[in-house]
């Protein structure tokens, strides 16, 4: 399903005009920022972690 959605939205901004090149650019843009919000969000929750340990002493 993953793929058959991608496969869309490939397909469209390559109707509208994108080319290949700029995609796959976009695509690894997207999937860094995806990186940077995962590597955030998991440094927010250690310091939760360890925040709600300190509480508890």
């Amino acid at each position: 399903m993953i793929t058959t959605k991608a496969d869309r939205l490939l397909r469209s901004l390559i109707d509208a005009g994108l080319s290949l090149t700029d995609f796959t650019i976009l695509a690894i843009k997207v999937i860094r920022i995806q990186r940077d919000f995962k590597t955030d969000n998991d440094s927010r929750r250690e310091r939760d972690r360890l925040r709600q340990q300190d509480k508890l002493r």
